[in-house]
């Protein structure tokens, strides 16, 4: 009966010591298979092209996805900020966006010999969509300065960028051949003087249509 049970777990032993093998040579088999599917991927890694990313847009940003026009001003410095629309011949105007800190804007779907617009505030440039568009060197503005209660404000120097004039009886003014230097700031500021009164600063915004700036209405206190 000893000899019986001895046998018994004898071979249940060598059972156990069989899986076991059984079980290292399967790790075995698949350490192996995994070093072999490693060392295929690296090589075929090696043998790729690595593609190099997209250089980033000038002054930052997105990149690209279309051809770039440019609008400037008359010393070649670029035009961030200006409102670029397509011109048809009927003189209907397409928005093509705004230019940015480098003065381009896509112009992605302009066809050959279109005609394109810029406006930063009241300079305006007109050109073919090939050709970078230059702002004109200087531009005009015009208006009235009025009271709280719009009464027109006489005699006063309404001043901008170095270029004066004095108001009207009817508060009305015009400047000539404003630098439009002036427009690089991102603002147009204009300043109104009267005698016997402190100065009163105008800010105005350059996102307007260029007759606005024809027309402006100044109230001081």
């Amino acid at each position: 009966m000893s000899r019986a049970r001895e046998g018994g777990a004898r071979r249940t032993l060598l059972t156990i010591l069989g899986l076991a093998a059984f079980c290292l040579l399967a790790l075995w088999l698949m350490l192996r298979y995994l070093e072999g599917y490693l060392e295929r991927s690296a090589a075929r890694s090696a043998q790729e092209p690595v593609q190099a990313p997209p250089p980033p847009a000038a002054g930052g940003g997105a990149v690209p996805d279309g051809p770039r026009g440019s609008v400037r001003f008359a010393d070649g410095a670029p035009a961030a900020g200006a409102r670029v629309a397509a011109v048809a011949a009927d003189g209907t105007e397409t928005a093509l966006g705004t230019t940015g800190a480098d003065g381009t804007f896509d112009r992605s779907g302009t066809a050959g010999g279109a005609r394109l617009r810029a406006a930063l505030g009241p300079a305006v440039a007109d050109g073919a969509a090939e050709a970078p568009l230059t702002l004109p060197p200087t531009f005009a503005l015009a208006g009235v300065v009025q009271h709280p209660d719009r009464s027109p404000v006489a005699g006063a120097q309404v001043r901008c960028a170095g270029v004066s004039a004095t108001t009207a009886a009817d508060g009305r003014f015009a400047l000539a051949d404003v630098p439009s230097a002036a427009l690089r700031e991102g603002e147009l500021a204009l300043v109104v003087e009267r005698e016997g009164r402190p100065p009163s600063r105008q800010r105005l915004p350059l996102d307007r249509p260029a007759p606005w700036y024809r027309d402006l209405t100044l109230r001081v206190e």
